[in-house]
């Protein structure tokens, strides 16, 4: 990589990690450790609100691809993303979530990690993707389930 495109690259993640703090942790509530950002402020109107944070996320993995970050941080980075955009949808949970649980800055730090530090891909990504997979299959199969034990109950 040649001198311009490692400052273009590193005013980038500058520019990303900067969006991030924005949205997650700018602001701090006076007498405790705990921050907030945009995203949950924003969340509260409703519609566009929650799509603020889920949509960063996708540029976040954007970055990614294009420092080329290993797939399995990338789907994990997407996991992070779907769930950030999951919890958003439900009215002032996923605000409150946004206060304990940093989508972005997480997602930010994984890109730090894998695309500018060369940390290889540990057992935990894979764990963590491998989980979430899990989780989302048998979220899938639940409401199948469901029907099959009620018509059990009823015939």
């Amino acid at each position: 990589m040649n001198n311009r495109a490692g400052a273009e690259s590193l005013a980038d993640l500058e520019a990303v990690r900067r969006w991030a703090r924005l949205l997650d942790s700018q602001f701090r509530i006076p007498g405790t450790k705990l921050t907030f950002g945009l995203d949950p402020i924003i969340g509260l109107v409703p519609g566009v609100g929650d799509l603020v944070g889920p949509v960063f996320g996708l540029v976040v993995v954007a970055h990614a691809w294009k420092r080329r970050v290993p797939k399995i941080v990338m789907a994990r980075m997407l996991v992070n993303a779907g769930l950030d955009a999951f919890f958003g949808i439900i009215p002032l949970i996923g605000d409150t979530i946004d206060l304990f649980w940093k989508a972005n800055l997480a997602n930010v730090l994984l890109l730090e990690r894998h695309a500018y530090e060369r940390h290889a891909v540990g057992r935990a990504d894979r764990l963590f993707v491998g989980a979430a997979i899990v989780v989302a299959v048998l979220l899938a199969l639940l409401p199948i389930v469901i029907v099959v034990w009620i018509g059990r109950q009823l015939f």
